[in-house]
């Protein structure tokens, strides 16, 4: 912490306490800067993160997505990159079934807040960012990856599916409540409404 709050970029920010959803609500709606950032506390930025993700700002993309190094918590590379288990995809359809976006690889436009805050009943964060991304038309996908991606048992995003998840009816319950989001927002961007 002390590395961290000798940058007088930095801000220290007591979040809600109410789960990884709300907290990362709660810090998109005290950010500052035009281009916002997403970060998990044990990921680590590769050199390039910033400038690469930018240039794709600043040539029109309001949400992009960069590659990342699967590795462990010892940060010994696991032979894979993101894009090699979750393939990037700008359709709906491939992104509401299953999550592409993972939030610390996430840079987005500012003009997105309109349409992503509140966040509402969502199930996670990083995947209602990235379906109102589509909606919006202006993805990039940075292939070279930008940070080191740990994976360990307390991981909150999951990689892969599992066969005994088909069963279950949690997967369900989140995508309905993706819908009911989804419904608010579009009939929010509906002029006729």
């Amino acid at each position: 912490m002390e590395r961290i709050t000798e940058d007088n970029r930095v801000r220290l920010i007591d979040g809600p306490k109410q789960g990884v959803v709300r907290n990362f609500e709660h810090l998109i709606l005290n950010s500052v800067g035009g281009i916002i950032f997403l970060a998990d506390q044990d990921d680590q930025w590769l050199p390039g993160r910033i400038s690469s993700a930018l240039e794709e700002h600043y040539s029109g993309a309001l949400l992009v997505l960069c590659n990342a190094k699967l590795v462990d918590v010892e940060k010994r590379f696991l032979g894979s990159t993101l894009f090699d288990v979750l393939p990037p995809s700008r359709t709906f359809w491939r992104n509401f079934l299953l999550n592409r976006f993972v939030g610390a690889c996430m840079s987005f436009d500012r003009c997105l807040l309109q349409d992503i805050l509140p966040f509402g009943h969502i199930p996670m964060h990083d995947q209602w960012i990235g379906l109102v991304g589509i909606f919006h038309k202006k993805i990039s996908f940075i292939e070279t990856p930008m940070l080191l991606y740990r994976r360990h048992k307390g991981t909150q995003t999951k990689l892969v599916f599992s066969q005994s998840k088909f069963f279950s009816l949690q997967p369900y319950k989140y995508r309905l409540m993706l819908i009911q989001r989804l419904i608010i927002f579009l009939t929010n961007k509906n002029p006729l409404g």
